[in-house]
């Protein structure tokens, strides 16, 4: 199983939004999560608007979406 089809794109964030919060939104929809990655601009250290959140499995990877 390849790593990739358990990774989501998700963009359309407010700066606001944290790893812990994105975590819990989409343990909500049932499934682990394995990983969140919040990119941070290099020069504002702020979060870019977009992420990636990794499942456990590419089930609840695709009942997540």
């Amino acid at each position: 199983m390849a790593e990739d089809s358990r990774k989501l794109f998700v963009a359309g964030l407010p700066d606001t939004v944290s790893e812990d919060v994105l975590r819990q939104l989409f343990e909500a929809t049932g499934g682990t999560v394995a990983k969140v990655t919040l990119p941070k601009d290099r020069t504002t250290r702020r979060p870019r608007g977009f992420g990636f959140v990794a499942m456990s499995t590419v089930a609840e990877a695709n009942a997540a979406r």
